[in-house]
């Protein structure tokens, strides 16, 4: 019996610690840049050749832009993700 309440005791507690599969990180997600600014997302908007990278219509920079979007309290792009996406649609997804 001594046995029988140690093994379930082990199993539980070997168990208990799992919550499910383990989280595997993003490959196509690159790890985000720590304290990114607007200028580092929009020099990295440019090396990919996104529109977004080019001014406004109303001629306004990218980087004015980007500070604006931040200061607006609206909303709130992750610079971090943006400054290193891959890809001019995964610059996009960085805040799904």
């Amino acid at each position: 019996m001594k046995h029988a309440i140690t093994f379930l005791f082990g199993f539980f507690f070997a168990t208990a610690c799992r919550t499910g599969p383990a989280v595997v990180p993003d490959p196509s997600r690159p790890p985000p840049l720590d304290g990114a600014t607007c200028n580092d997302v929009c020099e990295h908007l440019e090396a990919l050749s996104c529109p977004a990278a080019a001014p406004s219509p109303g001629g306004e920079s990218c980087e004015f832009v980007c500070e604006n979007v931040q200061d607006s309290g609206l909303i709130e792009w992750d610079l971090g993700c943006r400054a290193v996406a891959p890809t001019c649609d995964a610059v996009d997804r960085c805040e799904e």
